[in-house]
């Protein structure tokens, strides 16, 4: 795989924080389906990307592929990202993608 890089950063019995940094949107796609098993499908699960159109495009993906996902970024309106952070909040669509802009908000 390209330039990847993951860290085991916090783990307890509540919390378990994994950072990756991937070259690629490539190399997320690769790699999320091992994390997202490993830390368990009740987890609530963000994931920072570089663009808008990446947040869309992996929120895509994962949606295609059974996942319970939402993505926030600056063409969603307000009310739209408000709905996606609750949905993630109550566990309801336990995968929040956002871009990296977003994450000052957060």
């Amino acid at each position: 795989m390209e330039n990847a890089s993951i860290f085991n950063c916090y783990q307890s019995a509540n919390c378990s924080v994994v950072l990756l940094f991937l070259d690629t949107m490539y190399g997320v796609l690769l790699i999320f389906s091992d994390v997202y098993a490993s830390v368990g499908s009740e987890a609530l699960t963000l994931v920072f990307v570089e663009t808008k159109k990446g947040a869309d495009s992996l929120e895509y993906f994962l949606d295609s592929e059974g996942y319970q996902v939402n993505s926030i970024h600056g063409d969603r309106t307000q009310s739209e990202r408000e709905e996606a952070l609750l949905a993630f909040r109550c566990g309801k669509c336990p995968v929040l993608v956002a871009t990296a802009v977003c994450c000052c908000t957060l």
